[in-house]
């Protein structure tokens, strides 16, 4: 809406607001003047506001109204070809793409290190993962996971989302991002475990979720400001906690595990995944990460 005096107003009601709709508006502001999104303002006008106690109940809400496989503010579901055998076959054969290999210093790039790093660790098959994973339908805008892991043993999924170390997006917006490939995952989550290549196996939905964000050590470096980074982690977990509250709701599980682990690329992503010490409880099952 234009008003009198030239602004635009965005209203939404807190009962159609969805968090596919706030990482949309996330990535339009972004600005250093004054969007929760950039690296500059992400703490002050992003990260305490939602993790205060005035919020929690809005994120609940903000994580019920996502759910609903009616919401118009949700994109549709993905109910097949997911992929992941393409995502298979190109890294048994070393190539990404037509150019068979990303371009240098990219968010791609870090992506397929990552990838061969974790394929050549799981060369026993303990675990599936793909890269790029298509989670909408193709009208609706592609929503596609960085990484995500499935370990059936365990009824674990991984989900890692990637920044490079000179990326604009801030925590947050890494955070956010996460949380829609969570829930959008649990929405297509009938078709998606019928997919033969993650021989998950059975029907029940995972009993955990481990959100991983990584990056070079210098994007966490950048982020930081006067305050500590085991302050902002806490915040950023508080987030997580209210979406794990609302999913276990959801689900009528009380046992549903939403876990959050800061984590470094070493090497940019050839040397696999290190969790930060203060990131990861002791209780935290995690695969695809090197010991800390």
């Amino acid at each position: 809406m234009i008003l009198e005096n030239g602004s635009l107003k965005i209203h939404l009601p807190k009962d159609e607001v969805t968090w596919f709709a706030f990482l949309q508006l996330s990535r339009l502001v972004n600005s250093t003047q004054g969007g929760w999104d950039s690296k500059t303002n992400w703490i002050n006008r992003g990260l305490h506001i939602l993790a205060s106690d005035h919020y929690i109940e809005f994120i609940k809400k903000w994580t019920k109204n996502s759910l609903k496989l009616s919401n118009k503010n949700s994109p549709k579901i993905r109910t097949s070809d997911f992929k992941i055998e393409d995502r298979n076959k190109a890294l048994k054969e070393g190539k990404r793409g037509s150019e068979g290999m990303p371009k240098a210093g990219t968010e791609n790039q870090l992506n397929w290190n990552l990838c061969t790093y974790l394929f050549e660790k799981n060369k026993e098959q303990r675990y599936t993962f793909t890269y790029e994973l298509p989670l909408a339908e193709e009208q609706e805008g592609q929503l596609k996971s960085d990484i995500v892991a499935f370990i059936p043993d365990s009824n674990l999924v991984e989900i890692i989302e990637l920044k490079r170390g000179n990326s604009s997006n801030s925590p947050l917006m890494a955070l956010v991002e996460s949380i829609c490939y969570t829930l959008q995952l649990l929405r297509c989550w009938e078709h998606i475990s019928k997919d033969e290549s993650i021989k998950w196996g059975q029907p029940e939905k995972p009993k955990t979720i481990n959100i991983i964000l990584a990056a070079p050590k210098e994007y966490w470096e950048k982020c930081k400001d006067e305050e500590s980074t085991p302050e902002n982690f806490n915040q950023l977990n508080k987030i997580v906690s209210a979406v794990e509250t609302a999913i276990r709701k959801w689900m009528d599980n009380s046992d549903f595990k939403l876990n959050l682990i800061i984590a470094d690329c070493i090497d940019f992503g050839k040397g696999g995944l290190r969790a930060h010490k203060d990131s990861m409880g002791a209780d935290v099952h995690s695969p695809v990460l090197l010991s800390r």
